[in-house]
Formats: structure tokens, C-alpha cells, sequence
């Protein structure tokens, strides 16, 4: 009979380290954009508060980099976002992005995108959406 033996490709450890480190930083940066959420929902109920329009106070938060990086649409986007980066946070080419990285870039992205909010030209809509499209152009575009 035949000497059989099982081996495990070198690459199926490195992988699920990848998978795992993609889970957490996920996760991670979801959390810390929920609780923007919620510091959004004070900031505007604050500004309503004071006498500021619903419009007017959407203008004033769509400004505000930390905020509108992590709430530009509703909770299903948020989370589609998150698995989406999840995605292009596994391919080695990204690993070097950890959550603060991350959370910087999505926050450099949001403020260098404020004149085109300023201006009319769209929402704010930069923030994590941003982030993810650097990651799978940087993905696509690799040597």
C-alpha cells in the first residue's frame, strides 16, 4: 500500500489570518461608525433644538468629516459598506490597512470631498464608500 499523507497547503493558515484580520477591522470600524450615528442624532437634535432647520442642520453635520464618513444613506448601506470592505480588506496587497488607517482615510477622504458638497455638486457621500474604493482600486490596479 501506498505511503499516503495529508499536507496543508502553506498558504490556508496565512489566509484565515487574513479572513480573521478582515472580520475584526470590519466589525471594528462598523462600531465606531454606529457611535457616530448616534453623535450625529445628538448633534442635529441639538442644532433643532436651538432654532436650526432639519435642512440647515443636515447642511451643518454634512461637514463635519467624522460624521458624514460614517452616516451618508441608511443602516443597509452602512452595513453593505462594511462587507464590502470586509471583502478588499482580505487581498495581501491591503493588509497593511488597519482600523486606524482606515478611519483616517475615510475622515482625509470626507474633508477633501467637502467643497464638492459645498458647491451643490452632490451629498456628502465619501466616508466609508470612499475608503472601500481606494482598497479594490489599489486591488485591481496591483502589479
Amino acid at each position: 500500500m501506498e505511503n499516503l499523507s495529508l499536507t496543508i497547503d502553506s498558504r490556508i493558515p496565512s489566509m484565515l489570518n487574513q479572513i480573521k484580520r478582515a472580520t475584526l477591522t470590519s466589525l471594528a470600524l462598523g462600531g465606531i461608525f454606529l457611535v457616530l450615528i448616534a453623535v450625529y442624532a445628538a448633534f442635529g437634535a441639538l442644532l433643532m433644538a436651538i432654532g436650526l432647520s432639519d435642512v440647515a442642520t443636515g447642511y451643518v453635520v454634512g461637514l463635519m468629516p467624522f460624521i458624514n464618513g460614517a452616516f451618508h444613506a441608511d443602516l443597509g448601506h452602512l452595513f453593505g459598506n462594511l462587507l464590502i470592505l470586509f471583502i478588499f480588506l482580505i487581498p495581501e496587497i491591503n493588509q497593511g490597512y488597519d482600523l486606524k488607517k482606515l478611519f483616517w482615510l475615510s475622515c482625509v477622504l470626507s474633508t477633501v470631498y467637502i467643497p464638492i458638497f459645498i458647491l451643490g455638486l452632490s451629498w456628502p457621500v465619501v466616508g466609508s464608500s470612499g475608503v472601500f474604493y481606494f482598497l479594490m482600486g489599489r486591488f485591481i490596479f496591483r502589479k
